[in-house]
């Protein structure tokens, strides 16, 4: 039998020590029965993919961690009847088909099928799942300005877009994909970046312009992505939009 030493050497770069199988097929174990709570999520990973575990009775599912809204954590939400309800924003999931049933999440999340094992959960492996990328979103517009929402308005909207073309000190200017966009805060992929105390000065007194000029209350938030592994976020929101967490970075 021939066998390919380049294939032998990639293995053994990504599984150093031999403590992977690169073809496995073999269901992981990823969880304790007792551990997993009917009130909680659990948090759990098979190989590098991060996963929620809700509890219904006696049926157990599991959903990706990231909420498809901003990517927060399902896994430190609260279950309610099989609903597992994200932290950061309170959208809500059906935990048997990850289906969006409320909240600013319009998305599904994927589910991954889970095995009962004598006293533990298995999940198949999960080696070959493709990495998620951003999209840009298609803008909705209202006719008419409202400054306690005002992300909506045509013009408001193109101020913001337009003002965060200038050059960030390590980068120049970004290309930041607007990925969603609501009554009360709209949001951008930044990309792999590093923003430094220029770049916020900056962003704050974009964002002192605009309030002085439309008479808004609108701040922002930067913080990396769980969704979009590498990216960090920017949230321009208004007064109304709902509280971030503590992980979030204010500014």
């Amino acid at each position: 039998m021939v066998r390919n030493p380049l294939k032998k050497m990639f293995q053994a770069w990504v599984c150093p020590g031999g403590g992977c199988d690169c073809a496995a097929s073999e269901p992981v174990r990823v969880a304790a029965v007792k551990d997993i709570a009917a009130d909680k999520s659990y948090c759990a990973a098979i190989g590098g993919r991060k996963i929620s575990i809700v509890r219904s009775g006696d049926r157990f599912f599991a959903l990706d961690n990231a909420c498809t809204h901003l990517g927060g954590p399902l896994c430190k939400g609260v279950v309610k009847d099989g609903i597992v309800v994200c932290p950061w924003h309170g959208s809500e999931f059906k935990a048997e088909t990850g289906e969006a049933i409320s909240g600013p999440a319009k998305k599904a999340v994927s589910t991954v099928e889970l095995e009962v094992r004598g006293d533990d959960l298995y999940a198949p492996p999960q080696n070959s799942r493709p990495a998620v990328k951003p999209q840009a979103i298609a803008l909705v517009f209202h006719p008419e300005f409202d400054r306690e929402r005002p992300f909506r308005y045509e013009p408001f909207v193109k101020e913001v877009v337009e003002g965060l073309k200038f050059p960030f000190k390590l980068h120049g200017v970004l290309s930041a994909m607007l990925i969603a966009q609501d009554d009360d805060e709209l949001d951008f992929d930044l990309g792999g970046i590093h923003a430094t105390e220029v770049d916020l000065k900056k962003m704050t007194a974009l964002m002192d312009a605009l309030n002085a000029k439309w008479g808004t209350s609108v701040t922002y938030c930067l913080y990396h992505s769980s969704q979009f592994p590498g990216d960090m976020l920017l949230n321009v929101r208004g007064f109304q939009a709902t509280s971030t967490v503590a992980n979030d970075i204010k500014f």
